[in-house]
């Protein structure tokens, strides 16, 4: 069986995902659903993302959540990310950008 993942959005304004963040099954429209979410929630709302149900993670996966991340910065939402697996936490260290998903995202591209 191939590996999977997958998205979805709670109504608490959660994105929640689900399965494998990794180079197997990441795709060029997973980046633009961050985007989707976060064009449709006013500045200065929370929104967390729920990573308690990822399994394998690398670095394709550590650029796409630091990629909605930063998408939310953008439009200035306050962001959480929570249940970080210990793989994806690692890679966050040695790349320098563990502090990135704590609860609040410190400003990404701002001088």
């Amino acid at each position: 069986m191939l590996p999977s993942f997958h998205i979805a959005t709670t109504p608490q304004l959660c994105l929640q995902v689900e399965g494998d963040l990794c180079f197997d099954t990441l795709r060029a429209e997973h980046c633009d659903a961050g985007g989707l979410w976060a064009r449709d929630l006013a500045p200065g709302a929370q929104l967390w993302i729920d990573l308690s149900k990822i399994g394998r993670a690398d670095s394709a996966g550590l650029a796409l959540l630091l990629h909605w991340l930063a998408r939310a910065a953008q439009r200035k939402l306050t962001t959480r990310v929570e249940s970080v697996p210990e793989s994806l936490r690692g890679l966050a260290r040695i790349s320098e950008v563990e502090d990135w998903l704590g609860s609040d995202l410190p400003a990404v591209g701002r001088a």
